[in-house]
């Protein structure tokens, strides 16, 4: 699905990449020197990761070097986002986001990385049931991520308080239960009732100078780590484009411009 498709876009753009004839659009980002093409050097956050591994995050290593095939640019809650997507880890992408009346200024920089995906299937479960599947899989069921209801128990899973990670990735430090998966706290709007997730459109512009839209309904959650201080966040999304349409998981960690090097694009276009 998305992933897949980065995925693609990653694959075709560098392993066949060939300098263009014509120069081609690029995404000018508050990172100096990163755009689509730029390579970037992850040699330093070898250090802040394990940090925060040892602190309780599931995020994974990353490669040293990769480079930057696509931006998608996206507009929510007053801020432009910029995501940078990585060659070298299909989906993953450098979080970038800014005050519309402060472009420059940057106010978030994060490693987002895949977690999950879902390739959504029906409207409701009377749909699965038209189609004889009477017991799907409610995770391939659109009501269960964005029925309008305030009520968090009742379906509408993105925009709710609170968000589960994997149940594969349990929870060392529940009491309650020991084979609770990592419990994420909305960031967006605080509070104990659903709200609307945030509808957005992510336009990608990939290195050979093509388009890509995309439409998310999404929310951020988070959970703190164990040293207090520092949060791993979890970030959900129902998308839809060109041949795509599910929810898809990211997860993400903080981290600074100066725990990587970018260099200019290093095959002209």
């Amino acid at each position: 699905m998305l992933f897949s498709l980065l995925g693609a876009m990653a694959k075709k753009h560098w392993q066949n990449a060939t300098v263009s004839a014509t120069p081609i659009d690029r995404t000018t980002t508050p990172i100096t020197n990163l755009t689509q093409r730029s390579a970037v050097d992850f040699g330093a956050v070898s250090v802040p990761l394990i940090l925060a591994q040892g602190n309780g995050s599931i995020v994974q290593a990353i490669a040293d070097r990769n480079m930057i095939y696509a931006i998608g640019t996206l507009r929510y809650l007053g801020h432009t986002i910029y995501r940078a997507y990585l060659s070298q880890s299909e989906g993953a992408f450098l979080h970038i986001a800014v005050e519309d009346s402060k472009p420059n200024e940057v106010l978030e920089f994060r490693l987002y990385q895949p977690y999950q995906e879902f390739v959504v299937r029906w409207g409701t479960v009377e749909d699965a049931a038209k189609d004889g599947v009477p017991d799907p899989d409610l995770a391939l069921v659109w009501s269960t991520w964005m029925l309008e209801n305030p009520d968090p128990n009742i379906g509408g899973f993105i925009g709710c308080p609170t968000l589960y990670g994997k149940l594969t990735d349990l929870d060392p430090a529940s009491t309650s239960d020991p084979k609770t998966p990592f419990l994420y706290h909305r960031t967006w709007t605080p509070g104990n009732g659903r709200i609307m997730p945030i509808h957005t459109v992510e336009n990608l512009l990939d290195s050979d100078g093509g388009t890509t839209r995309v439409e998310h309904d999404m929310m951020s959650y988070a959970r703190p780590l164990t040293d207090n201080t520092k949060f791993e966040y979890l970030t959900i999304s129902a998308i839809s484009g060109p041949n795509i349409g599910g929810v898809v998981y990211w997860l993400g960690l903080d981290m600074t411009p100066n725990d990587l090097t970018v260099y200019p694009p290093a095959v002209p276009g």
